[in-house]
């Protein structure tokens, strides 16, 4: 899992805030008004399977567990799809947000060891390359810009003029452990991979094809290595990734593309390689795991248990923590946690009934400031960085999180709080309502009646006209969860003569597409909603290249922010230029924090409830599921 899955242009925002499920799994936190802590009282427990066997408790039943199904990539069970895969599954490549770790394979790919390595291919017109500007694949065709030989940054584009060139592509290898076979005991190989790679570039398979289309081959060298060669000019830095999750060809070889989306076998009971295999799936109710008696890690003492079952709520929270605490759940899964039972969870916690674990959801609040309206003159509220910065000197981001509306969160210095470095010098304006109020006076809005309750009054502020009062509309998701929070907000601005109107839209409204949307076609003030994070910043979000236009309709810059030298940091980080990553990666969020066209806020915590007795559970915030490590949970004894 990477960021290709992760920001696929306006698609993303849908994500974010109706909480649809891709495979990368965002899961979207939320905010809510202030709770009053209530007792729930415990009910009598129900006879339990024996002590082997670990119950886990989700929200729905899946609709699929095949990896390529429309159900699984873009329905809404993808959350609890995935905790269940984890136990099918053991990786193959665990993506965490300290690293990248191997799973089935022998060692990550790297290029100290040559395993990953770039080599220079001679590419004539009309062949298949990474355009650098347009960052997509195109045919190489006189005029076009590309990077030659050497070159990994916009700063060295040449342009196409004839003939053969000279450009690099990268070559990365993958070796398989020899030792994991199929849960029926056959061998898993490099020839299950490329059988994966071959159904996820088929037509048939509802997929994004992102990385299928910039790979020039994918094949198996023999049974036990892969080697992946991207087209001239791509590069990614997230290589070790690279690797086509195998799907078992000696049992679904014989079917096409469109019968494994249909195949009872492929969606209900998928064959695998982890520590558990389906028993039996009671539709609508549970389904029944047994220990996998070829899984690979045996030999180690995994899995901890003999069994598990996964059973299907379909109920509220308070409802689903009364089952964990009468132990008719030994794990409550994040899709059954929701915010008003996170008082009761931290109470229970505190007196010992229960577990709570904790990790961050990979995501981040933010503020969105429109700097450049359109079809708006004299209303570019947010048009000088000036005002901005003022702006965020006056909200309070500690007692966003401190308030009864958000317990447990966190506040972030940045948008990229995965890879926040906070000794890099990434900052945000402290919270200074003084200075706050002293820099809009500065740049003209004026306190014309010394009444708290009205909004200053711009006096040759750029983009507003004079006499404009200062106040902006704040628009939000529709529901209660935003709506705590963007009154704390407007409260907090009101202090500095910002008189914010508090507006709620559909969520359809809030990420509709150019020109239709009101915020995709530049038509808002400021906008609160939450944007995914991942192991690489996504600069796409700001750059000049994704702001939304007739010509690029699909644009996720709604902010319309354009800086020359962020768009530079971001390519390289786009480019894939390993040598200058680190730095890139540091600047874009400098730059971000000092040109402020959002406000990062909070982040939002991913929550599982567990019985007391259990071990070994990691909440990790970019992991595929909370079960991601499912074969190291154990209870009592084994935890010694």
């Amino acid at each position: 899992m990477s960021r290709r899955t992760i920001l696929l242009f306006s698609g993303i925002v849908m994500l974010a805030l109706a909480g649809c499920q891709a495979p990368a799994e965002i899961d979207v936190p939320i905010t809510i008004p202030p709770q009053q802590t209530t007792t729930i009282e415990p009910i009598l427990p129900t006879p339990l399977p024996p002590d082997q066997t670990l119950i886990v408790c989700m929200q729905r039943e899946p609709e699929s567990l095949y990896i390529y199904s429309e159900a699984y990539l873009y329905g809404g069970t993808g959350r609890e799809a995935n905790n269940i895969l984890q136990a099918i599954y053991d990786g193959p490549i665990d993506v965490l947000e300290s690293g990248v770790e191997p799973v089935i394979l022998q060692d990550l790919p790297s290029f100290a060891s040559g395993t990953a390595r770039f080599e220079p291919i001679e590419v004539g017109e009309f062949e298949v390359y990474l355009n650098p500007t347009t960052l997509v694949p195109e045919n190489l065709r006189l005029g076009d810009p590309y990077l030659p030989s050497g070159c990994k940054s916009a700063d060295c584009i040449s342009k196409y003029e004839g003939g053969l060139v000279s450009m690099d592509r990268m070559i990365v290898e993958f070796s398989l452990r020899e030792d994991v076979t199929w849960s029926d005991g056959e061998p898993l190989t490099a020839s299950d991979s490329v059988f994966s790679y071959d159904l996820d570039r088929s037509e048939a398979s509802p997929t994004t094809k992102y990385l299928v289309d910039r790979t020039q081959s994918y094949q198996a060298l023999d049974e036990w290595t892969l080697e992946w060669v991207g087209i001239p000019g791509y590069s990614d830095l997230e290589f070790e990734t690279i690797f086509w999750h195998p799907l078992p060809s000696h049992s679904y070889g014989d079917l096409d593309t469109d019968s494994l989306l249909e195949a009872e076998a492929v969606n209900l009971r998928p064959l695998g390689w982890g520590p558990f295999m389906i028993e039996d799936w009671i539709e609508g109710d549970r389904i029944e795991m047994v220990e996998n008696p070829n899984y690979f890690r045996r030999d180690e003492g995994l899995p901890y248990f003999d069994r598990v079952i996964y059973r299907f709520l379909e109920t509220d929270s308070r409802a689903a923590l009364q089952q964990l605490l009468t132990q008719e759940c030994d794990v409550l899964d994040e899709t059954l946690i929701s915010p008003e039972i996170w008082p009761n969870l931290r109470e229970y916690h505190e007196e010992g009934r229960l577990a709570l674990l904790q990790g961050y959801a990979n995501e981040v609040l933010r503020l969105d400031f429109n700097t450049n309206p359109l079809g708006r003159p004299g209303e570019a509220y947010f048009q000088a960085r000036e005002t901005r910065l003022a702006l965020a000197a006056c909200i309070d981001r500690q007692a966003l999180t401190d308030n009864a509306n958000n317990p447990l969160s966190r506040v972030v210095s940045s948008f990229h709080p995965l890879g926040q470095d906070l000794d890099a010098g990434i900052r945000l304006p402290a919270f200074d309502p003084d200075q706050g109020r002293s820099q809009l006076q500065i740049l003209g809005w004026v306190d014309d009646d010394e009444d708290p309750t009205t909004a200053y009054v711009g006096s040759g502020v750029p983009g507003v006209g004079n006499g404009k009062r200062l106040e902006p509309v704040l628009l939000v998701p529709e529901g209660e969860q935003y709506a705590g929070m963007a009154e704390n907000i407007a409260g907090m601005l009101l202090e500095c003569g910002v008189q914010a109107d508090v507006t709620p839209v559909s969520v359809a409204e809030l990420t509709a597409g150019y020109p239709q949307g009101v915020i995709f076609n530049r038509k808002f003030d400021m906008v609160l909603w939450s944007w995914p994070d991942w192991r690489f910043p996504l600069c796409e979000m700001f750059a000049t290249r994704e702001i939304p236009s007739a010509l690029n309709v699909y644009g996720v810059n709604a902010s319309g922010f354009s800086n020359q030298d962020y768009d530079q940091s971001c390519d390289r980080i786009l480019l894939g230029d390993h040598e200058q990553a680190g730095l890139s990666v540091i600047a874009v969020q400098k730059m971000i924090n000092e040109e402020l066209p959002a406000l990062p806020l909070l982040q939002f915590p991913r929550l599982v409830g567990t019985s007391d007795d259990l071990c070994g559970l990691s909440v990790d915030s970019v992991a595929a599921g909370v079960l991601w490590n499912i074969e190291a949970i154990a209870r009592g004894q084994a935890c010694q």
